[in-house]
């Protein structure tokens, strides 16, 4: 534990003497909730904690990680949000037991390597505002064990992997804020995902997106898609959908007539669709809905 780091250097020796340990919290924030300043380094040492399993380096200002740091093959949590890393090191890819890694905020995170894909564990990746990154690399369709991913205020992603939509265990994906983002894979195929946020995906045109290979889903965001003028007929598939947010959807001219398919749903707001002309009489059919919006809906 050696949290509140400040300008503190530790030693290139610092762990030499401490094989046995497992959880090392060096999470950068002073005791006023600053991020620690510019200077702290991980010492070439911590490549003999052959034990570790869980590593907090949250708001240190790493960019760099020591060489050989895929030694510590017990890895299973790796936490680096908001470092200035400029690249995620290929050989990390080589922690095969790693499950938890978040990245989160590091702004100067311009690549993630093209081995990706060899974290075979891993479950929760979160890149939320990571926000020069442009691309994810292909293999990142081979994380079969995904659950959890967060691309959220990605401002500068602007396409995904081909494969992209072959996650078979995924259960959240957020991608909210991927203001560049014009386009979705077509061949999506998320059998377990059960929380889609596309929110304020401004440049996002059309939903390509078999909703009949997603109809675990219970939770969908698409409020401030500007572009989004229409939605599938087979959304009306998602009978397991509670949350649906439209809000500021300006495009959008038109419900599905099979709404009433929506069994489950409690909440839909379509606050600020101007250019709704009506809604489907099947929405009267929702005997489960408790909250709708239609505040600013001018044509309506």
């Amino acid at each position: 534990h050696f949290r509140d780091l400040g300008g503190l250097q530790l030693p290139k020796k610092a762990f030499s003497r401490s094989k046995f340990i497992r959880v090392l919290d060096l999470s950068g924030h002073s005791a006023k909730g600053q991020p620690a300043p510019s200077g702290v380094v991980l010492p070439s040492s911590i490549n003999q904690l052959k034990l570790i399993r869980y590593i907090d380096a949250a708001g240190l200002p790493i960019k760099s990680l020591p060489k050989n740091f895929h030694v510590l093959q017990n890895m299973e949590t790796l936490i680096l949000s908001n470092s200035m890393l400029e690249t995620f090191p290929d050989s990390i890819c080589r922690l095969s037991k790693l499950c938890y890694l978040d990245l989160s905020g590091s702004s100067s995170l311009n690549k993630m390597p093209a081995s990706l894909g060899d974290l075979t564990q891993l479950f929760f990746l979160n890149l939320s505002g990571c926000s020069i990154l442009q691309e994810l690399p292909e293999s990142i369709c081979k994380l079969k064990c995904l659950h959890h991913l967060d691309v959220s205020n990605c401002c500068a992603l602007q396409q995904l992997p081909d494969e992209f939509g072959n996650l078979p265990k995924l259960s959240l994906l957020n991608m909210s804020g991927c203001s560049k983002l014009t386009k979705l894979p077509g061949n999506v195929s998320f059998p377990c995902l059960e929380h889609l946020n596309l929110s304020s995906c401004h440049e996002l045109e059309n939903l390509q997106i078999d909703f009949r290979h997603v109809q675990k889903l219970e939770f969908v965001d698409l409020s401030g898609c500007y572009k989004v003028s229409m939605l599938p007929g087979s959304f009306c598939q998602l009978n397991h959908l509670k949350y649906l947010d439209l809000s500021d959807c300006h495009n959008l001219e038109e419900l599905p007539e099979c709404f009433d398919h929506l069994f489950e749903l409690e909440y839909l707001n379509l606050t600020s669709c101007a250019k709704l002309r009506q809604l489907p009489e099947s929405l009267c059919k929702l005997f489960k809905l408790r909250y709708l919006h239609l505040s600013y809906c001018l044509r309506l």
